[in-house]
């Protein structure tokens, strides 16, 4: 087995094991190197890239936006988001570039492919109901691709079922 369809076969096994998203915790896998993950956490509040965590900042219900940023990074949607939606946010600069309909890791759509240029340029998947479900670089060379591994990922609504 080539080492495409080894990392194809390591993803569903790991999307068919996890445990449920019981919304405090959103992980995320490099499809890549499914060693590399990202978690973003709730209660504490804070992001880790494998095993280094740092402190983060999460939006408040009451804010316009759903949002975490940590040293270097940041994701911020809008809460009234449209198909041709573009904001800033923390003097970065977002917008969506595409509504896709099909379904994306057997959620159905619509979602939103969010763009984000500032310092990085980095792209996100998200939807109304599943949240945050992909992110990665965007017009970088081998730029990773990180997946939702759970149903429901960072923002995702009440009504996202496990």
């Amino acid at each position: 087995m080539n080492r495409t369809m080894q990392q194809i076969v390591f993803l569903i096994l790991l999307l068919a094991s996890t445990l449920t998203f019981a919304g405090s915790i959103a992980e995320y896998v490099n499809v890549a190197d499914p060693k590399t993950y990202i978690t973003l956490e709730t209660q504490p509040d804070r992001f880790v890239l494998i095993d280094v965590a740092s402190n983060a900042i999460i939006c408040s219900p009451k804010d316009k936006f759903i949002c975490f940023e940590t040293a270097g990074f940041q994701f911020a949607v809008p809460y009234d988001l449209s198909d041709s939606a573009t904001w800033t946010f923390k003097g970065i600069n977002y917008k969506v570039s595409k509504k896709l309909k099909s379904p994306i890791m057997g959620k159905d759509g619509p979602f939103w492919l969010i763009e984000q240029s500032g310092e990085h340029t980095l792209w996100f998947v998200y939807s109304k109901i599943s949240g945050l479900i992909m992110l990665g670089g965007l017009g970088q060379p081998g730029g990773a691709i990180f997946m939702l591994v759970q149903s429901c990922g960072f923002g995702a609504s009440v009504n996202c079922s496990q």
